[in-house]
Formats: structure tokens, sequence, C-alpha cells
């Protein structure tokens, strides 16, 4: 592990949602302890409407959370001045599922990526055009005089993703969230995506947290990393890739991979497991107890759907959220 460098103590985000004269509190995430190091790669898995990108959002300071605390290099966000708040925004910088949304459809490719570049003064004003090149250059765009002038309705999707990936550069980030920046690629063009992720982590040295549904991903850009399992708002399982693949402890985590991953030699294969439900809870009215318990196959009635087990170390760098696996049912 490198230098702690994000810590989110205790987060809870909240939502009010429904009618103009009904509305409902309901929380989003869930108690969500973390520690984030430098130089990492942290993976946000789960199904979708687990909480992952709301807690990406939220270690990006795009979301405040409703209770907690998230450190940045050992300061509360909340309590930093706006220059300090926009050297941590300028640091931490998320990159959008959807390529064509997040960019300007009315500016060039040039006016992208040279607004950061003198907003924030990275370079000489005279300079601008030189270095927007060698960001074309180095997310894989070349010639970059054949992209500079065009719009982003002129692009692939897979080059739109890289323009955004170049915009994000520009600002010499310490943290890389990236939101399932391949889901919305053509499948030809995602693994070159993957490889430039990679490529841009070994030479900058800068910590990515991938959201995403599909560990194969996760595994390609980080054997090394971690990986946090979600589910209705909370953390369930949190520890490396490769120990998560061979050694899943969560029920939950068994069946998710059972589900999602082609058979591997080198992945254990979980033997086929059926759910008590295939309805997901609706999280305006979650159960009590563990939030798994009403689909676990192996929930027992009085202690699973009463008390909610926490996040304990049950091994070494392996924390889980069951109280099957944490011998509270013996």
């Amino acid at each position: 592990m490198g230098k702690e460098l994000i810590k989110l103590m205790n987060v809870y985000v909240s939502f009010r949602i429904g009618g103009l004269f009904t509305k409902v509190l309901v929380n989003v995430l869930r108690n969500i302890n973390l520690i984030i190091y430098d130089g990492e790669t942290l993976g946000l898995v789960g199904e979708s409407g687990c909480g992952k990108t709301t807690l990406g959002k939220v270690i990006a300071g795009l979301i405040k959370p409703t209770s907690g605390k998230i450190l940045y290099k050992g300061k509360d966000i909340s309590a930093m001045t706006k220059d300090e708040f926009l050297t941590f925004r300028r640091e931490v910088q998320y990159l959008h599922q959807d390529p064509f949304s997040s960019l300007n459809p009315v500016q060039t490719v040039y006016t992208i990526l040279s607004r950061p570049l003198i907003k924030h003064k990275i370079v000489d004003p005279s300079n601008v055009e030189e270095e927007v090149m060698e960001l074309l250059r180095m997310v894989g765009l070349t010639p970059p005089s054949d992209f500079m002038y065009r719009y982003p309705h002129q692009l692939s999707g897979g080059q739109r993703q890289r323009v955004a990936l170049a915009r994000i550069m520009s600002v010499r980030p310490k943290v890389l969230i990236a939101d399932e920046p391949v889901s919305m690629i053509d499948v030809s063009q995602r693994i070159g995506i993957l490889r430039l992720l990679l490529d841009l982590r070994k030479e900058t040295n800068m910590t990515i947290i991938y959201i995403t549904h599909d560990l194969a991903t996760l595994r390609y850009i980080s054997r090394e990393g971690r990986v946090a399992v979600m589910y209705l708002g909370g953390m369930v399982e949190l520890t490396d890739v490769e120990r998560l693949l061979t050694r899943p402890l969560h029920p939950y985590t068994q069946i998710l991979l059972s589900a999602l991953l082609e058979p591997d030699p080198n992945i254990t294969r979980n033997k086929k497991v059926n759910l008590r439900s295939m309805d997901i809870p609706s999280i305006v009215n979650l159960p009590p107890g563990c939030k798994f318990h009403t689909r676990c196959p192996y929930a027992i009635n009085g202690i699973c759907d009463v008390k909610e087990p926490d996040l304990v170390e049950v091994e070494t760098n392996h924390y889980v959220a069951c109280h099957l696996v944490k011998g509270d049912l013996k």
C-alpha cells in the first residue's frame, strides 16, 4: 500500500424523492468507511443501483455527503477554503460513462482541450496549441491535426472517450475516477481504452477508482489492485482483486461472480446457487437486518433479518459484512 490519499469516514448520502406534496428520504449510501491509497487501483463493483456511481461522485466532491467526512491528504474537503477545494477538484477528476454527453457538442476538440490549460495556467499561452497536440498524441489520436478542429459528433465513441480522457490529463490529476468508461463504446474499441488507462497509470502513478459491473475489465487494468463490492448502498466485501476472484466470501459476491464471469481456469467457479428471490428490494423500503437476506440462500431467520452485519476484517486485508462468515451464527 502507498500513502493514504483519501479517507471516507461514516459517509451517508440521502436524497428526497417523490411527488410535489409527498417526499421520502432515501439513504443511497450507508456508513461507508474506506481508505484509498496513493497510486493504487480500486474497483467499485455491484449491480445497477447499488450506489457505486454515487460513491464515485462523493469522492470527487460532486455530491456532498449528508453526514460523515471525506479527507483528502488528511484534510476534510468540507472545511477547505475556496482555493483549496479548487485544487482538490483539479487533482481528483471524473471520467463519465457517456463520452458524448460529457463533451460540449458546439466546441471543437481544440477548444475542449485548451480551456483547462488556459484557465489553470498549465502552460504559457503561446504553447497551448503544442500542448493540445501532445495531449492528443498521449491518448492515441494521431496525427493530432486530423482531430483538433473536429466536433464531438464527428468522432466515434472510442475517439470521444479519448478526448474526454485527454481533457482530464490536461490538468495533471492525481486521482482518476473512471465510471464504466467502456460500457457505451463498441466492443472492438474497448480494449484500446483499457490499455490507455493502464498505460497512463503506469506513466503517472495516478490513483484510479474504476467503477464497473465487470470484474474482468478491472482485473485487466490491475491484478494487484483492490475491489469493493457494493449492495444497496453499503459495502459487503473489500479485498484485493485476485483474492476476490479466487476466494470470494460474501454470498452476494459469490453469486455476482458466477453470474458475470466467463469460465477461467484461474478463477474459482462457484456452484450454481438459487437465490431466494430474484427481486432486488426497493431502496425506498430497505429490509431490516442484512440487506441481502431477502435473496441470500444461506440466510438464517432470527439474526440475518434482525441485525445488519458490520464490515470487519475476517482475514488479513479481507473485509466482509456477513454474519455467517464472521461466525456470528456459531
